[in-house]
């Protein structure tokens, strides 16, 4: 296995001080959201060049779907959101409503009642999202390319505890051993919930 991100250094151009950021950028919130377990929420600002700067994080588990949404609404401090938007293949799952047990919602409507009434599912293509995660970030070192970079602000410590970690699977078997794969090992645990509301971003 090796790291999935190799460019990613936790310096400048990518890994920056916090500043002011500009009215008219474009807000996004992306969740990786679940009814129980782990969640996460990255807030990114789009300029209008199509940097994406990474300016804010959550990450907790072991709270109620209603808990979360009011810590997630508190670590918003009020500040207008252009897009609320969810993962789209968690969102979409069903679950048992609690009031009946015949009724079944997906997740996405769960977190709507619970207090986002906004939110809704990402429609990307994950292959696709992939693929821009690593533009963004090789954008930051190449200002000849067409693609805008990422950067992140440096306090986003959980953001960047996750990308130090995130890596690639090789083939352990067959004539293709030792080759990488073409997707990142998924998480356990909640491990890579902020890199995929990363990715999801990247995607859109």
């Amino acid at each position: 296995s090796g790291l999935y991100y190799k460019r990613w250094k936790t310096e400048p151009p990518l890994w920056i001080p916090s500043y002011a950021l500009d009215r008219d950028v474009l807000r996004v919130v992306m969740l990786d959201p679940a009814v129980t377990g782990t969640v996460g929420a990255l807030w990114a600002a789009f300029h209008r060049a199509g940097k994406m700067t990474l300016y804010r994080c959550y990450k907790e588990k072991g709270l109620t779907v209603r808990q979360h949404v009011e810590n997630i609404l508190v670590e918003n401090r009020g500040e207008p959101i252009d897009l609320w938007l969810s993962d789209p293949f968690m969102g979409r799952q069903r679950v048992a409503d609690a009031a009946s047990r015949y009724e079944h919602k997906t997740v996405v409507q769960v977190w709507r009642e619970a207090g986002l009434p906004r939110l809704r599912s990402a429609p990307l293509d994950y292959t696709v999202a992939l693929a821009q995660s690593h533009e963004y970030i090789e954008a930051a070192y190449d200002t000849t390319t067409p693609h805008p970079p990422l950067e992140v602000f440096d306090h986003l410590w959980q953001w960047e505890g996750e990308i130090g970690r995130y890596v690639i699977d090789a083939v352990v078997q067959g004539p293709n051993r030792g080759d990488l794969r073409d997707r990142p090992r998924k998480g356990r645990d909640g491990s890579s919930t902020l890199m995929e509301c990363y990715q999801y971003l990247a995607g859109m």
